[in-house]
């Protein structure tokens, strides 16, 4: 079941909008409430209060827990465009567009079987880290699948050739 809070005309772009957005999608309703309470952005107060106005439709027209809930989905689309003028040089006249945005917020239950960003089945997709062997050489580290034992990949943290070489090959005056 999915419960959705709308927030129209908000005067805010959607470009700044959507960096806080993106960070509270698939996240539980306490955890997204976090994010969005220690994050210093203007857009994370205006959807802090349409997170939790989504809790509130939530437990008075469906009556759902806020304990059970996730962000689905956020959704910013661009609004109307206030159209400005500020004077510049030599009597001409540059555009300033005062951008607006629509939002909206979906939430759904875990018991619908919605599966969070952080749960469990995903971090054991995860490869996990171990030891350099003698084997390995110049900082590489070998990953493996627990799922998949005889499955390795190696994992280098060098720095690329081609951008020594765009550096090195760059002509001198």
């Amino acid at each position: 079941m999915d419960i959705t809070a709308r927030l129209h005309y908000t005067r805010i772009a959607p470009r700044k909008i959507r960096l806080v957005a993106n960070l509270m999608k698939g996240l539980d309703v306490k955890d997204a409430g976090a994010v969005l309470t220690h994050t210093r952005k203007r857009s994370s107060d205006i959807l802090h209060k349409l997170l939790k106005s989504a809790v509130a439709n939530a437990s008075h027209n469906f009556q759902l827990k806020g304990q059970g809930l996730y962000v689905r989905d956020v959704v910013v689309q661009s609004g109307p465009v206030l159209k400005r003028t500020m004077p510049r040089a030599f009597g001409r006249a540059a555009m300033i567009r005062k951008r607006m945005s629509h939002v909206i917020l979906v939430l759904s239950s875990r018991e619908a079987g919605g599966v969070s960003r952080l749960s469990p089945r995903h971090a054991a997709e995860t490869p996990v880290l171990r030891d350099a062997t003698a084997a390995d050489t110049h900082g590489e580290v070998v990953a493996e699948r627990p799922e998949k034992p005889g499955l390795k990949k190696k994992v280098t943290s060098r720095t690329p050739l081609g951008f020594i070489k765009k550096i090195v090959n760059r002509k001198t005056i």
